[in-house]
């Protein structure tokens, strides 16, 4: 679900990984049968059950970016008991054996997840992203390439964390947060809205 710069990112990954032959994309803002790299657009999202149902796909992925939080979440929560979910896993991930991974989830190459994690569904981690042991991710995130999120951390819902961003040891990130590139947090943030500097300083909502 959507054919934008973040649905073929996502195209290319399971292209090079050969875990999945993708059929085509469905957008919202794309007309039916013209193409986007290479892929047809099979419809918009009201075409989505019905297709499925028809067995035109056996799975899809949700390629909604960040700037697009709320919604992003709202077309996964509204599929969830309807549609399976793809994994999308880079074979250069370091992963725990006693971490767990939600539905829906894309981590590209070279993220490491350590013991004891727990990711959500319908999260995205960019390269290089690190998340440390005992740490949860919430559904619908987005971790930027090369963050790292040390132990015992606890990220929401719909959280976007940008490139570079740090959250020391026992961090708690309520739902809805953003950050700015290299943030460093060092205290919990209970107030959403976006986040920039280090130490990490409330912008705006």
């Amino acid at each position: 679900m959507g054919s934008g710069d973040l649905g073929n990112q996502i195209v290319s990954l399971a292209e090079e990984i050969n875990s999945h032959q993708m059929v085509g994309y469905y957008d919202d803002f794309q007309d039916k049968n013209t193409f986007v790299k290479g892929l047809p657009i099979l419809g918009n999202s009201k075409d989505i059950i019905l297709d499925f149902q028809e067995r035109k796909f056996d799975e899809l992925i949700i390629a909604i970016g960040y700037k697009h939080m709320q919604q992003r979440a709202s077309f996964f929560e509204s599929l969830i008991n309807k549609i399976p979910f793809a994994k999308l896993i880079h074979p250069s991930c370091v992963i725990a054996p006693s971490s767990t991974i939600g539905k829906g989830v894309v981590a590209f190459q070279a993220s490491s997840i350590g013991i004891n994690v727990q990711i959500g569904n319908n999260v995205l981690l960019y390269d290089g992203s690190t998340i440390c042991h005992d740490s949860k991710i919430g559904s619908h995130s987005m971790i930027s390439p090369r963050v790292v999120i040390s132990g015992f951390c606890t990220v929401g819902e719909r959280v976007n964390l940008g490139v570079g961003s740090i959250l020391i040891d026992n961090i708690e990130i309520c739902d809805d947060t953003k950050s700015g590139g290299g943030t460093l947090f060092v205290e919990n943030v209970t107030n959403p809205g976006l986040y920039i500097g280090s130490p990490a300083k409330y912008l705006k909502a």
